[in-house]
C-alpha cells in the first residue's frame, strides 16, 4: 500500500435547512454557481498539473437520472450512490 497521504477536496450545496432537493428537482437555479461547479470539477488547475490527478463528482440516482435528461458530466468520474439494486 502506497504510503503517501492522499488528498482531496469537496465541494456541495444544501439549503439552509440542510435540503439537498425538492420534488425530485435542485431547490434552486442560479447559473453562475452551474458554471462554477462545471469549472472546478473538470479543471481545478492544481489536478490538471498532476499526472495522476482525476475529478468525480458523486450523487444520488435520482440527480444522475434527472442530468441525463439534459446533457452528461463529461471529463470526470461519475459515480452514482443509491439504495436501488
Amino acid at each position: 500500500m502506497d504510503d503517501k497521504k492522499r488528498h482531496f477536496h469537496m465541494i456541495y450545496s444544501k439549503t439552509s435547512k440542510n435540503g439537498i432537493g425538492f420534488k425530485n428537482t435542485k431547490p434552486w437555479y442560479i447559473p453562475d454557481n452551474i458554471k462554477f461547479f462545471k469549472d472546478i470539477t473538470t479543471h481545478y488547475k492544481m489536478l490538471r498539473q498532476k499526472k495522476n490527478g482525476v475529478n468525480a463528482v458523486i450523487m444520488g440516482r435520482k440527480t444522475f437520472e434527472f442530468i441525463l435528461k439534459k446533457a452528461f458530466l463529461w471529463n470526470r468520474i461519475n459515480v452514482i450512490v443509491s439504495k436501488e439494486k
